[in-house]
């Protein structure tokens, strides 16, 4: 720790204390001057700054990152204390109160900036350590932060640099390491197996509830802020309206207005950043959890027709995403709770109870929405379970191409393939649109629910002023914003639900370890049955078998097709069910599965299978298998790559308002041409790294009977925790980037929105009608111009998918499998075939 880093620390400390010494004052003043509610004010900062107090020194000594609740409190402390000295000076109070309160703003600035500057940029803790480039957004200021301008080095480094690799990202920090959240996730799933009825949404609940918090409170306060503009917007139209009338404000008055509302405007900017960032982040997170836990678990799964490969793949790629996609937009909207009631009352004091008209549409249809979510979750069984056997269909296809081609069998698989796809599009489009009927009923209830409101309102007699008028507008919008938001995301969160409950069901599946007892090989007996049932499924097909092999003896099982010798070696190594008796294997485990697996690496990587590389025994293995011979026919000898996917990969109206317009065209075209390029180049990282995570486990579940038999599970789980932190590596410089375009971005949109009030402010010919209407547009102008940039990064990166589809599509053919002429049935007639 620095010089400099203990004096910015001891120097915030005694200003936070001189706060508390002012606020300990005030309150004070309040008992004496017998002020309750300035006293209670007083107490309750008082305790704040003590608390602030406290929260400071422990972030001095646990952690190295400025911390955002005290600059958060700063920020309010600050906005509160100079709009009570502002209001102060307004109504010629008291001097000596004026200059109190400003000097609690500008100490509150000051604290602001000096914790600004207590970050650490070099890490101390060696739990905490990350390997790679180490992402600054953990030492960088708060307002560096928040805006994600930590990102700026790494976008221009991308924006220069068009071959980027993995190594120039940013490393991921150490706790969203794939292992740290699989063992968090896998903890409270244990816990959850010790109840009556364990549910794995609850361990995912119990596992994120810190981030489902956090994102929930941060999207309360964005809605909490958006309250303020239809009371910026009612004050403007007064304003304006009112102005060189005995009524009229003064201008100063009107200035502040605007430079509040341009802070609130950025506030929310930022804060929607974080929103965004922190959700993804908890996608993040849950998802490589899940994924990484399901994959765990496939290695203790006896084989049935709920733990296939397509099954699993189905569930690691579709299933999860599922529920990652219901924890970033979903769980939010639990923060929109709070602020609507605020919402209802700010319509219910300027209507009065007009406005339960707004609730009792979205009650109506209710019963409508009812049925269609029902139809929505048995289109989203239907489609889950048809991926499955497609991805079981096609993962066997591609294993054994070259069988299925030698045999002329392409255009039968491929007639499967496409029968089973199209009963998995016709899930999907009822998916679409029982979906899409819902939006569209949800869409229209928001209509009909302003006309019916202002109908009645017009039919009652009840005349707004424009002021109430255009507030009423701006209120209803944001009222209806969380409904529809709610109602669109419904079947959203349907199918997660589906999708959680098919990954409980594998969880809950009854390990392989249960089936066979394992022992020590100081015994007679290397294999015993003793009264055994074994069943697939729900068909028993061996019962009552009796079996002990001697230790040391060699024993062959014969018997025609089908009698059942795979199966009495299956039981053996617990790869069926098991319904009653007891089967011992009393030492370790060799294994030859009846289709050979190798895997998609070099012939030495196969032949060590995990294990570390031993020079002599080595040799010893290769001699006696007499490898060498078969070694110098290769081109790399046992670095030869093998195996059945090797080389199958496929590539995923004044001067005022023109001047701000101006302005704002550059720093979008700046934001855009910068930010991108060097999106599109992290997604083609991110592309790129999910391709050996998703062959890793095509390949594992390929092989899946030898890896267990021979207990190599923990060493291609390990691999595979290390693939996804790569992948998660490139996601975590993903969605930063995106973030700094849509703050970037929303701070534009903001900067336009803001100039609107400045507008009516400055311009003395405006009418009034005019400038409400253009505070509502300008909002929607603002969400419209961020919601375009976002699309246009999006459609961009797209194209990145579409390059390796068509690159791989101008990869040379083979002959086709049918010729154009028919062949007569004693072809060939001639010619032989000659092994030699």
């Amino acid at each position: 720790m620095t010089n400099q880093t203990k004096l910015t620390f001891l120097t915030k400390n005694a200003f936070l204390v001189l706060q508390f010494i002012g606020a300990i004052y005030m309150a004070i003043q309040g008992t004496i001057k017998s002020i309750s509610g300035e006293l209670m004010a007083m107490v309750f900062l008082s305790i704040t700054i003590l608390l602030l107090l406290i929260v400071s020194m422990r972030n001095h000594v646990k952690s190295r990152y400025c911390s955002y609740i005290i600059c958060i409190s700063s920020i309010v402390f600050l906005l509160v204390f100079s709009i009570k000295g502002y209001t102060n000076h307004q109504r010629r109070e008291d001097v000596d109160l004026i200059y109190v309160n400003l000097s609690f703003a500008a100490v509150s600035l000051v604290v602001f900036l000096l914790e600004n500057m207590s970050t650490k940029k070099i890490e101390m803790r060696p739990n905490h350590m990350t390997e790679g480039k180490e992402s600054p957004e953990y030492y960088v200021s708060f307002l560096t932060g928040v805006t994600f301008v930590w990102m700026r080095d790494l976008a221009f480094l991308l924006y220069k640099k068009l071959d980027a690799t993995i190594d120039d990202l940013y490393a991921i920090p150490y706790h969203l390491s794939v292992e740290r959240c699989r063992a968090k996730l896998e903890r409270n799933w244990d816990l959850e197996l010790e109840k009556k009825k364990p549910s794995f949404i609850r361990a995912l609940v119990t596992t994120y509830k810190p981030y489902i918090i956090l994102t929930s409170s941060i999207k309360s306060f964005s809605f909490c802020l958006s309250l303020f503009t239809p009371i910026v917007t009612g004050f403007m139209v007064t304003f304006v309206e009112a102005r060189g009338t005995a009524n009229g404000q003064p201008l100063e008055t009107g200035l502040m207005v605007v430079i509040f509302y341009t802070l609130i405007m950025f506030t929310a900017a930022i804060i929607t950043g974080q929103l965004y960032h922190y959700s993804f982040m908890v996608q993040q997170v849950s998802s490589q959890a899940c994924k990484s836990l399901i994959f765990k678990r496939c290695f203790s799964l006896s084989n049935d027709k709920q733990a296939t490969t397509g099954h699993i793949i189905t569930m690691i790629q579709g299933d999860v995403g599922n529920i990652g996609m219901a924890l970033v937009w979903c769980v939010p909207l639990i923060g929109d709770v709070l602020p609507m009631f605020f919402a209802f009352y700010m319509l219910y004091s300027r209507i009065g109870w007009y406005f339960v008209i707004i609730p009792l549409t979205t009650i109506i249809s209710i019963p409508v929405f009812a049925s269609l979510s029902e139809k929505v979750q048995v289109a989203s069984r239907g489609k889950l379970g048809q991926s499955d056997g497609r991805v079981t269909l096609l993962t066997d296809v591609l294993t054994g191409m070259k069988t299925i081609k030698m045999y002329g069998w392409s255009s039968l698989f491929k007639k499967k393939i496409l029968g089973i796809r199209k009963v998995e599009i016709d899930h999907l489009k009822s998916l679409s649109l029982n979906s899409s009927i819902q939006l569209g009923i949800a869409m229209f209830g928001n209509v009909l629910a302003s006309f019916v409101l202002f109908l009645v309102l017009g039919l009652t007699g009840n005349i707004q002023t424009p002021s109430v008028v255009f507030q009423l507008i701006q209120l209803i919008a944001l009222v209806q914003k969380p409904i529809s938001e709610a109602i669109d995301l419904y079947p959203t969160l349907l199918v997660s639900q589906t999708s959680a409950e098919r990954i409980q069901a594998l969880l809950l599946k009854k390990p392989m370890d249960e089936y066979v007892e394992h022992k020590s090989p100081d015994t007679d007996v290397a294999v015993s049955i003793v009264d055994g049932t074994f069943a697939y499924e729900e068909t028993e097909i061996l019962k009552n078998i009796q079996l002990q092999v001697p230790k040391g003896s060699f024993t062959a099982v014969i018997g025609k097709v089908g009698s059942g010798k795979s199966t009495l070696l299956h039981a053996l190594l617990g790869e069926i069910i098991k319904i009653s008796g007891d089967v011992q294997v009393n030492g370790s485990v060799g294994y030859a599965a009846q289709t050979a697996w190798i895997m998609n690496q070099s012939i030495r990587e196969n032949i060590l299978f995990g294990d570390e590389m031993d020079e002599d025994k080595y040799k010893r293995v290769c001699l006696a298998c007499d490898l060498y011979p078969d070694f110098q026919s290769l081109p790399n000898e046992d670095q030869t790559l093998v195996g059945p996917k090797v080389g199958i990969t496929l590539l995923l109206p004044t001067i005022w308002m023109a001047v701000v317009l101006i302005i704002s065209a550059i720093l979008f075209y700046l934001v855009q041409i910068i930010s991108i390029p060097a999106l599109r180049e992290v997604t083609r990282i991110f592309m790129l790294a999910a391709a050996p995570v998703n062959s890793l486990v095509t390949e594992v579940l390929d092989g899946m009977q030898t890896i267990r038999a021979f207990g190599k599970g923990g060493q291609f789980l390990e691999k595979a925790d290390s693939l996804r932190d790569i992948h998660a590596r490139s996601f975590y410089n993903l969605i930063s980037t995106s973030r700094v375009i849509m703050v970037m971005t929303l701070l534009i949109s903001a900067l336009i929105t803001s100039a609107v009030p400045l507008v009516g402010v400055l311009v003395p010919a405006i009418n009034p009608s005019l400038i409400g209407v253009a505070m509502i547009n300008a909002g929607e102008l603002s969400q419209f111009l961020s919601s375009l940039i976002r699309v246009y990064g999006f459609m961009e990166n797209s194209m990145i998918s579409l390059e390796r589809i068509a690159a791989y599509s101008k990869l040379e053919e083979e002959a086709p499998s049918d010729t154009d002429y028919p062949l007569e049935k004693s072809w060939p007639k001639n010619g032989s075939i000659q092994l030699e």
